[in-house]
């Protein structure tokens, strides 16, 4: 990965204040001499990788690029160290012409001189071992798995927890009440089960007479059009020239195929532009003509057939991965009784394939070999190989750029709900986010467009999404981590230590630019790999501190996320990263030193208490400071200070605030009124009576999202003094007596409305006719004394997310029959009535709904109706239900 040793570099060098910092050193020459020579080796570099050039003589020039890149990095920023960092222009400026600056001058040199001279060397090793061309290879990488273009005899052993899918699938391929030619998806990352679930569906049909022809195909990822129509033609027994383009081939299978009633297995597409070329080789006779895809790709799914929702494999659960585990190892005897001192074994191992059929499979065929006796510590020593390398595949179709993104999946734990904004702030603070000048898209954008890409690929999972569809929450599944982890490893992207012992630090190497912890157990200090670390991430129980501030200097990215009721306070070697950009804390801190805020580099801060009785705190930055690179800022603690010095941070678009007892509330209105970039605010915290102030926010433009976790008569603010752009209002704890519906509906932006714990007192909440015109989330949670809601016809006409839980005086059911654009209904913690009504002679209100998921969630312990089968005769009688949910 030695572009993106280059790029980062690069983009390091383009910073304003670092590039700034470094002419008025008076090193601008040697800047501009590596950014030329760095870019020169960038795009053969890149060539090198788009056309996965595997040779051994490249590979070792390609990491020699690298170590130089890592060089020109570290010489620059020891010189921009030892001179103090990016500081104000006029410090700049004196400090340029002194006797240090003139030695560090020199320094920086010799250094330079130095690389010169590597670089020469390199040059000549590429003309010298003929390095100096790569071959082009056909699309995608050179190494594929290749998939057999033959239909594959499926093992019906291996079809375990796919029979509900297969079921549906056939009675979607034989509807008859649909006669135009519709394409169905089965959607997974390698290694999922498509395959096996689209063989015994294509199985099944060929030995019925429903289609006139079943024909499989695969398509994999050496992509060859004339190759696929050639085996649909032979399939069809039809002879066809050995010689010709896709203009002959393509319309010879489209005149076979015509008024004939086919059902086509494509078989692992993996483009869009695959499927558009294809599709045009399949006539639309309106005879009930169906085709089956399986893919990797959600975006082939959609414009296949946008009429048709795809199938999503699932992994299996427990018990289905335990079943097939014990299939694939005991073929003969599994019709028989398995011995039981086998089952907890086998439960062991089925547990580290993460309900993954494909390492299911590869795992019972070694065990299968092997007697039950020598099973000890077999698991340890089982090569993956073959599983991970048909998963890989997907890693090696993906652009270089999402290459870097998807390897820092890696820094993340097992099961980690990961933020969509966090992961995007980081991705750009790493310099992983490749940003053309011209391109009139922000960082943020690209960043964003490439996490979809990779879910589109199903690399990753959504977890949800806000309501402009939008990824919010993702993760990535055990056995994919797996494979990020891995490749990370190979590239030297990441170092990941888990361990107690000294002996996985000391395994880093010198140029290790990122570290992650996993519950890293020992207290005591550490020695880090010294000078080359510029990331460090902390997941687990305690801190993990370094011997030697010096370490962390040019540390970009600090992430620490610390599950522990210990309070840390000594934060004082903070104001030595001067590189920093990325900071965030979640755990018992305290107070960072107003050193701190000397980074001009910084551009997100996060301050995350997992206490709230020792709430982290940020100092007021000094007078001098000026921030304009600073994009979030969370967990201060208003103070006095602050109040006066908010708008040294121009930029801010997400600001966080708690609000604690005493405050100049007009100073601190009067200072945030400046922010012109304000998005998100959130306020949260307790004023005492007399220090009241009124909030009032008509004049944010730009402020979008507003989340008010206090009284908002301690606020003075009333409805009528928000912003009138606003999208999303979250209230938490505001106490409200009067119902706030009659001032909120008229938000003409608003589509999100989360009203919280006690954020309401009253007993009557109104969404009247005509109102929420756009909202399209309401979440009521926590509301103790509510009683009745009532919604009016023609009242929130767009609403499609609907969430009401903890509210146990509301024993009748609301109108949802009004709700004509719901889509999900979310009932958890009500009250018996509430559930007997449902049931009883409202459930014409659920019955008229359009709703997709309907949840019951049950307190421990309790049941609310008299009987289990009243939920089943309830669910038999939803048909416009598709699941309900009951724990």
């Amino acid at each position: 990965m030695a572009e993106a040793a280059v790029h980062y570099v690069l983009g390091k060098i383009a910073e304003t204040a670092y590039k700034e910092a470094l002419f008025l050193y008076g090193v601008g020459d040697e800047v501009e001499w590596a950014k030329r020579e760095l870019e020169w080796v960038s795009a053969f570099v890149k060539d090198a990788d788009a056309k996965q050039n595997k040779g051994a003589l490249v590979k070792k020039w390609v990491e020699e690029v690298k170590e130089v890149a890592y060089m020109i990095e570290d010489a620059l920023d020891e010189f921009f160290v030892k001179m103090g960092g990016a500081r104000s222009k006029g410090v700049l400026k004196r400090v340029s012409h002194g006797p240090k600056a003139l030695i560090e001058r020199l320094k920086l040199g010799a250094a330079i001189d130095k690389i010169k001279e590597r670089l020469n060397e390199i040059k000549e090793n590429r003309e010298n071992y003929g390095i100096t061309s790569l071959p082009s290879s056909s699309r995608g990488p050179a190494r594929q798995f290749v998939r057999p273009v033959f239909t594959p005899e499926i093992d019906e052993t291996e079809v375990v927890g796919f029979e509900d899918d297969i079921k549906n699938i056939c009675e979607q391929l034989c509807d008859e009440s649909v006669s135009r030619r519709s394409v169905i998806s089965i959607v997974g990352p390698g290694g999922r089960g498509k395959t096996t679930v689209a063989s015994k569906i294509h199985k099944s049909f060929r030995e019925k007479s429903h289609f006139d022809c079943c024909i499989w195909v695969t398509v994999s990822q050496g992509f060859n059009v004339i190759d696929i129509m050639k085996k649909i033609l032979e399939k069809l027994h039809k002879t066809a020239k050995e010689v010709g383009d896709e203009e002959y081939f393509i319309p010879e299978v489209y005149a076979s195929l015509r008024q004939k009633k086919y059902l086509i297995v494509l078989d692992d597409v993996w483009s869009s532009n695959d499927w558009t070329l294809l599709e045009r080789a399949f006539p639309e006779d309106h005879n009930g003509s169906r085709l089956l895809i399986t893919t990797r790709s959600k975006d082939v799914a959609k414009k296949s057939d946008g009429a048709n929702k795809p199938y999503e494999l699932r992994t299996l659960n427990e018990d289905e991965s335990q079943q097939l585990l014990l299939k694939k190892t005991f073929p003969s005897q599994f019709a028989s009784k398995c011995p039981d001192n086998i089952l907890p074994v086998i439960n062991q191992f089925s547990e580290k394939c993460y309900g993954w059929p494909l390492a299911l499979v590869v795992l019972g065929g070694i065990l299968s070999m092997k007697d039950p006796v020598h099973w000890d510590g077999l698991l340890s020593k089982v090569d993956w190989k073959e599983c991970l390398d048909i998963i890989s595949t997907s890693y090696e179709d993906l652009p270089f750029a999402l290459k870097l993104c998807f390897m820092y999946l890696a820094v993340f734990p097992e099961d980690y709900q990961i933020k969509a904004s966090n992961l995007i702030q980081l991705w750009i603070a790493e310099g992983l986010i490749f940003h053309d000048d011209q391109s009139t898209k922000t960082m943020e954008d690209i960043a964003e467009s490439y996490l979809e890409e990779i879910a589109q690929r199903c690399m990753i999972q959504v977890s949800t999404r806000s309501w402009s569809g939008r990824i919010k929450y993702c993760y990535i599944h055990d056995i994919l981590r797996e494979l990020a982890i891995r490749k990370a490893k190979e590239n030297n992207f990441l170092f990941l230590c888990s361990e107690s012992d000294a002996d996985s630090i000391s395994r880093t190497s010198t140029s290790t630019r990122r570290i992650a912890f996993y519950n890293y157990n020992d207290r005591n200090l550490i020695e880090l790999v010294g000078g080359s670390l510029r990331s460090l991430i902390i997941f687990g129980k305690y801190l993990v501190r370094s011997k030697s501030n010096h370490e962390l200097t040019m540390i970009r990215v600090l992430n620490i996320d610390v599950r522990t009721e210990e309070l840390y306070q000594n934060f004082k070697w903070l104001d030595q990263l001067i590189a920093l950009r990325y900071f965030q804390c979640t755990g018992n801190f305290g107070p960072l030193p107003i050193s701190f805020w000397n980074n001009k580099m910084l551009r997100h801060v996060k301050m995350l208490s997992n206490n709230p009785l020792f709430p982290s705190v940020l100092m007021g930055p000094p007078s001098s400071a000026n921030l304009e690179n600073l994009l979030t800022l969370k967990g201060v603690v208003t103070s006095d200070e602050w109040g006066v010095k908010l708008p040294h941070f121009p930029c801010i678009r997400k600001l966080g605030i708690i609000i604690e007892g005493k405050i100049d509330g007009e100073a601190l209105v009067n200072s945030m009124s400046k922010l012109e970039h304000l998005y998100s605010l959130h306020v949260a915290g307790y004023i005492k009576r007399k220090y009241y102030f009124i909030l009032d926010l008509r004049n944010y433009k730009k402020l979008h999202s507003l989340y008010l976790s206090l009284s908002v008569c301690e606020l003075g603010i009333g409805f009528n003094l928000l912003p009138p752009n606003l999208v999303k209002l979250t209230l938490d704890s505001s106490h409200l007596e009067e119902d706030p519906m009659p001032e909120l509906e008229k938000l003409s932006n608003l589509r999100v409305l989360r009203l919280l714990e006690w954020s309401y007192e009253g007993e009557r909440l109104v969404f009247s006719k005509g109102g929420f015109k756009c909202l399209q989330q309401l979440k009521l949670v926590g509301l103790r004394n509510l009683v009745e809601l009532k919604i009016e016809k023609g009242g929130m006409p767009n609403l499609n997310q609907l969430e009401i839980s903890h509210c146990p005086e509301v024993n009748v059911v609301p109108d949802f029959q009004y709700l004509t654009n719901l889509r999900e209904l979310n009932l958890q913690y009500m009250s018996n009535d509430f559930w007997s009504s449902l049931e009883g002679v409202n459930q014409h209100k659920i019955l008229h709904l359009p709703s997709k998921i309907f949840n019951w969630k049950l307190p421990s312990g309790r049941s609310f109706f008299p009987r289990f089968q009243q939920y089943r005769r309830f669910y038999r009688k939803n048909k416009a239900l598709e699941s309900v949910v009951v724990t």
